[in-house]
């Protein structure tokens, strides 16, 4: 930090000469930026203000952008965005490609924070073109270096690792032009980000290798630190513990001949490697450690993963208490940062404690969340997954255009008939093109189609949840059980994640809905029934299926409220059996069996049992309940 403060002196003795001097102020403000952002707000407000007062529009659009950084270090994006497009908005940004080219840079920086990689990919490739225009190729590669490493992380959050990997290469040749160390050492690194994502874990280690040593060799510490401790946590993952140990004392030797505090990622690692050892006190202690420094140094990312790691850990030595108070700890923290998968798993962990606890109302409470969430997740990743798809399709487009082109060039060069076969073969490319076009067209179309279906059916799901409510309210009053709505509402989401996983908009397999089913009703219950399905693989109407599950949902209900008293072990059967358009359910339970003079066919019965009948005669089907050595349900719907 002080050599970096050094850096400014010149500039601010220039300042103290000409304090009115706005270029010197964007370069102090510039310097600024990787250490005191509170300075590069002051330095690059000032110019701001004062451009805006003598009409100097381009200190006005510089000061914008480097504005911009301060707000996007601050996480506030909106502001970033407003600011950027505003500097853009300006004319004399088009007689400054640098300046805009480093505008667009910003703006897809800031995307990326907000995960719009479709936005960051089309910005920066505006940004390129605007680079193309600057002369001084030592200062076009330097910004095109940028340009590359932001791109590249818009390809690993879509998952289309070849084109990171061909996209840091190209950087590489960037770096090998101008022998800059400390940004190969950048390449690899990126590099072994990306194996590793990949599960290439050995061809990552060399990569993260690599870059210490460019690091190293550039007396660049700072990211030495970073590409010790990655090549230490791939160790750690390789369970080759010494060669993981060396290099976490190693990275322990770099901070504090930095005589730097930003222990918190050495000392996780520290704790995942006495977890590997299984030395508990030293796990707990560095964890705790890597908690306290991130807090105190404001990284709260790293100090919920701590949070979270530790109550893992408490959990599996069966401290279930403290691993709650931990999971409790680190939940606010993911909220805050908008960790939306972390937020799901901790969810999902601190449910599994109450189970453990049998506090089974608040297990539930918690499963459901994590449910709800696991299906906003499902369908951000099938987003991420169009997008990639679209990006592909594009790029591909692009290429063949580009191959196209090449050939038109070759072929005006040589003699007539050759120039007729190129325009032969011209056309046979364009007519390839106009299908590939016409075949993505279709693809959106569908996609669009999927997505109006399954909102169509979560509509019809919402009204029959009214319907049901309605209903209830009428028959019990003020006694309405939340609980039974709520794995009613259970029942209907679960339906509707299945088809988003199976990309269906309107069938789903019997079989694997009813597993799932009940495999959650198990859970409900706290693990004390047992339910078994046999059914074959039938794929059916997503109506129907959604009224099979409120039908199981229903009765395996009642059996485990009311069947098993005094049963030692509880059991549920469902069977499914198709013939020709009829398909039979039969659910029977070992329990106490149905009370005597019980009539299913009764005008009415329960409320759970009406709206079982009501469902059945919707499909034109029949029921019947009789004992056999406990109750038996046996239905028959029209498919």
């Amino acid at each position: 930090i002080m050599t970096q403060e050094y850096g400014c002196v010149r500039e601010k003795k220039i300042l103290l000469k000409e304090p009115n001097d706005r270029d010197i102020k964007l370069q102090i403000a510039e310097a600024y930026a990787n250490f005191d952002i509170d300075s590069l707000f002051y330095y690059a407000n000032s110019v701001l203000q004062d451009a805006d007062k003598k009409n100097d529009k381009e200190n006005y659009i510089k000061a914008l952008n480097r504005l911009s950084t301060y707000y996007t270090v601050t996480g506030n994006f909106d502001s970033v965005n407003i600011l950027l497009k505003k500097a853009l908005s300006f004319g004399e940004v088009n007689n400054m490609p640098l300046v805009k080219a480093k505008i667009l840079t910003n703006l897809a920086q800031s995307y990326y924070y907000q995960a719009k990689f479709k936005n960051i990919i089309d910005t920066l490739e505006l940004a390129e073109k605007e680079l193309m225009k600057v002369n001084d190729l030592n200062v076009r590669n330097n910004q095109l270096f940028n340009i590359l490493f932001i791109r590249n992380n818009a390809f690993l959050g879509l998952g289309l690792y070849e084109k990171c990997i061909a996209n840091l290469y190209n950087a590489k040749l960037i770096c090998d032009n101008s022998n800059n160390l400390s940004k190969l050492g950048m390449v690899f690194n990126g590099l072994g980000n990306v194996y590793q994502q990949m599960g290439e874990n050995r061809t990552a280690l060399d990569c993260h290798l690599k870059s210490y040593a460019y690091f190293k060799s550039s007396k660049d510490n700072t990211n030495s630190i970073k590409s010790v401790e990655n090549v230490a946590g791939v160790y750690l993952l390789l369970k080759e513990i010494d060669s993981a140990n060396f290099y976490i004392n190693l990275a322990n030797e770099i901070h504090l001949a930095k005589r730097d505090n930003l222990l918190s990622g050495f000392y996780e690692l520290k704790a995942r490697y006495f977890l590997q050892k299984n030395v508990k006190d030293s796990v707990i202690y560095y964890y705790t450690k890597s908690i306290i420094i991130s807090q105190q140094n404001g990284f709260p990312d790293i100090a919920a993963a701590s949070i979270f790691l530790r109550g893992n850990y408490y959990d599996s030595l069966g401290i279930i208490s403290k691993a709650l108070e931990d999971y409790k700890m680190a939940l606010p923290i993911f909220v805050e940062i908008g960790e939306s998968f972390q937020i799901m798993m901790v969810n999902f962990s601190i449910a599994n404690i109450y189970r453990k606890m049998k506090n089974y109302e608040k297990a539930n409470e918690y499963y459901i969340v994590y449910d709800s969430l696991r299906d906003i997740h499902v369908d951000e990743n099938r987003i991420n997954s169009i997008s990639a798809t679209e990006i592909k399709y594009e790029t591909s487009l692009k290429e063949a255009t580009i191959a196209t082109q090449q050939t038109q060039l070759s072929s005006e060069r040589k003699q007539k008939y050759w120039l007729y076969g190129g325009i032969g073969s011209l056309a046979l490319v364009i007519g390839g093109l106009s299908y590939f076009y016409n075949r993505i067209k279709k693809q959106k179309a569908q996609i669009q189609n999927q997505r109006q279906e399954i909102l169509h059916n979560n509509r019809n799901n919402i009204q029959q949840l009214i319907s049901i409510f309605s209903r209830q309210a009428e028959t019990e009053g003020l006694k309405e059980n939340s609980i039974a709505n709520q794995e009613r509402l259970f029942t209907l989401n679960l339906l509707n994640k299945l088809l988003y996983e199976n990309g269906q908009s309107n069938n789903a397999n019997v079989k694997d809905y009813l597993q799932q089913l009940g495999e959650a009703k198990e859970i409900s219950s706290g693990a004390v029934v047992s339910i078994q399905i046999n059914t074959p693989s039938i794929t059916l109407k997503s109506n129907l299926l959604k009224d099979i599950g409120l039908i199981i949902n229903e009765l395996t209900t009642n059996s485990i409220k009311y069947a098993f008293v005094g049963i030692e072990k509880p059991l549920i059967k469902i069977n499914v059996t198709e013939l020709h358009d009829i398909l039979k359910l039969v659910v029977t339970d070992n329990g106490n069996g149905l009370p005597g003079g019980f009539d299913i066919n009764a005008e009415k019965t329960s409320f759970g049992l009406d709206f079982v009948k009501d469902l059945i005669e919707q499909h034109h089907g029949k029921i019947k309940a009789y004992n056999n050595e406990g109750a038996v349900f046996e239905i028959e719907l029209k498919v």
